[in-house]
């Protein structure tokens, strides 16, 4: 199997040996951009844009950077 870019292969479900039909599913998996999601409040939304740099805490405390998309 060949994709146009890199993948994460989230679930196999072919398994080793094993016969396939055609169009069975042999694995699932999604892009390798991270993505992280917030419910900003309305009142506060216009305190972000696209293009601004933000800072993100983990859960365990540590903060790695990121960006808002445009």
């Amino acid at each position: 199997m060949f994709e146009p870019g890199a993948v994460r292969v989230t679930t196999v479900s072919a398994t080793l040996g094993g016969t396939l039909q055609a169009g069975q599913p042999v694995l699932q998996g999604t892009s390798t951009t991270r993505v992280v999601t917030i419910a900003l409040d309305a009142a506060r939304q216009s305190e972000v844009k696209g293009g601004d740099h933000v800072v993100i805490t983990l859960p365990n405390n540590s903060t790695t950077p990121g960006w808002s998309p445009r």
